[in-house]
């Protein structure tokens, strides 16, 4: 409908978009809750086991590392995806076979994961496909061009949506004491000469604390998404001071989602709460053409026994 295209040409415009109130409140709190559990799990691990502690990374014996679950993004704020508590809430939600995976949602799938939280969400998922598949806004209908879409059993040159790639539910994870986060992307732009190619990756983020100003959010650089933005205001002499005009930073609260295009700046923000530990869930989508090289590394295991 209108409001789902009206989300489609934020995506666009801005690289982001926010919907607010979309998802229930007490299962955000449920999800949220899951990740919590399975980073204290990790962290009572990690400590036994390899002396390392994350909650207090200037003076733990040995550096954290990447794992299979978890992995440092900086001091105090980490990125989980795996752990006993988050398999057994997939597992309570219907999704135990495919839970701790990502799977394809192909062109023409109905089957939305159950309909379960972020990654299941019908009106979500239909923004992702229509923003990752645009279609020539002047009718001629280019997409009749594209051959090769018959190889390998595909549609063919009939204009439907590509098949897209969708990440477990995961979390973003700020203890108290996180710092500003660095400026950052988390994909680059595919090529270097069209300015507004449209996203192939998109990130799907639902805090699961109530909003808090000493917790932070995350800030997003209004329209940095576009490669002449980024061209014109960053990457000169490393002072990127001429893009803070353009930030932003949503005040979301639980039920609140944002959509953001990966290629937009952003952020997180300092936690400077004394007890409140910070926790965003995310789902991560994208092209299934597309190699998502994050640095998870898949041979340390912290939950040996867990299902991966």
């Amino acid at each position: 409908g209108p409001s789902l295209q009206k989300a489609v040409d934020r995506m666009n415009q801005y690289g982001y978009c926010i919907l607010p109130r979309l998802l229930d409140p007490a299962e955000c709190q449920e999800w949220g809750q899951a990740v919590l559990e399975s980073v204290h799990q990790a962290s009572k691990i990690l400590l036994q086991r390899d002396h390392v502690d994350i909650y207090n990374p200037q003076s733990s014996q040995f550096e954290p590392q990447s794992y299979q679950e978890l992995s440092m993004r900086e001091d105090l704020r980490l990125d989980i995806r795996q752990g006993p508590p988050l398999t057994k809430l997939r597992a309570t939600k219907g999704d135990a076979k495919h839970g701790n995976q990502s799977i394809v949602l192909s062109a023409s799938s109905k089957d939305y994961c159950n309909g379960i939280f972020l990654r299941g969400h019908v009106s979500l998922l239909e923004i992702i496909r229509r923003t990752m598949n645009p279609h020539d806004p002047h009718g001629r209908q280019l997409y009749r061009g594209n051959i090769g879409r018959y190889n390998f059993g595909g549609t063919g040159s009939d204009g439907s949506f590509q098949d897209l790639r969708l990440s477990p539910v995961g979390g973003i994870v700020s203890f108290p004491g996180a710092a500003d986060q660095a400026l950052h992307a988390d994909t680059p732009h595919l090529f270097e000469h069209i300015p507004d190619l449209p996203a192939h990756y998109i990130n799907l983020f639902a805090p699961c604390v109530a909003f808090d100003d000493q917790v932070g959010g995350t800030a997003f650089i209004h329209g940095s998404h576009r490669l002449d933005f980024t061209a014109k205001y960053c990457g000169h002499d490393n002072d990127n001071s001429a893009v803070y005009p353009y930030l932003t930073r949503p005040c979301l609260t639980l039920g609140d989602v944002v959509l953001f295009d990966c290629r937009v700046l952003h952020f997180g923000l300092a936690n400077t709460s004394t007890d409140i530990e910070r926790c965003i869930c995310y789902t991560n989508t994208w092209h299934n053409w597309f190699h998502d090289a994050k640095n998870w590394d898949n041979h340390r295991a912290i939950f040996v026994n867990d299902t991966n």
